[in-house]
């Protein structure tokens, strides 16, 4: 009988869902975000160094845009996105 490879594998149980607070996109947004049209060939990275200082941010955008799938259709050109000014409060809550 073969023996498994995972059959040392801990599962990951239901302890760590609650670890972050949910972060709500209404929340998070203010009067000074940037409203911004998103150009041909724009990515979330390259916008979040652009307007948030680094691209490892690309996420914050996401969630303010409620963009389940932010590599799919939602980045098309033409498409309106809001952008945080301020981050601070985000970073201090994840």
């Amino acid at each position: 009988m073969a023996i498994s490879r995972y059959r040392n594998t801990k599962n990951i149980n239901s302890d760590y869902q609650d670890t972050f607070s949910p972060i709500i996109a209404t929340d998070i947004q203010s009067n000074t975000d940037i409203f911004y049209v998103v150009l041909d060939g724009d990515r979330l990275d390259t916008l979040a160094r652009k307007f948030l200082g680094d691209g490892k941010y690309w996420w914050i955008i996401s969630l303010l845009n409620d963009m389940s799938m932010p590599f799919g259709d939602t980045m098309k050109p033409g498409t309106i996105i809001r952008i945080p000014t301020n981050i601070t409060s985000i970073l201090i809550n994840i």
